[in-house]
């Protein structure tokens, strides 16, 4: 599982009687990323740094301790990431 926050564009495409929906943004396209990396960091679970921070700022408090790793590269992203491990 991994998390971002960004703009995205939501909407539905096809045909009336086979709808299907798609969602559209950078921030996506770094949360498929991050999905495929939680196997190079061998973790669960992680979100961006920012992500992490709006969810404390909206009253999100974990349950467990989490780990920073901080600068991280990430395959297709240009500059480094900074991650909040979630689940090991």
């Amino acid at each position: 599982m991994a998390g971002a926050v960004g703009n995205i564009v939501f909407g539905t495409v096809g045909h009336e009687t086979r709808p299907e929906y798609t969602v559209i943004g950078e921030v996506v396209n770094l949360v498929a990323k991050l999905e495929k990396h939680t196997k190079t960091e061998r973790v669960q679970a992680l979100t961006t740094r920012e992500s992490y921070a709006r969810a404390l700022e909206q009253g999100y408090r974990p349950v467990q301790a989490v780990e920073e790793r901080l600068g991280r590269s990430i395959e297709g992203v240009a500059h480094t990431v900074d991650l909040i491990v979630l689940a090991q």
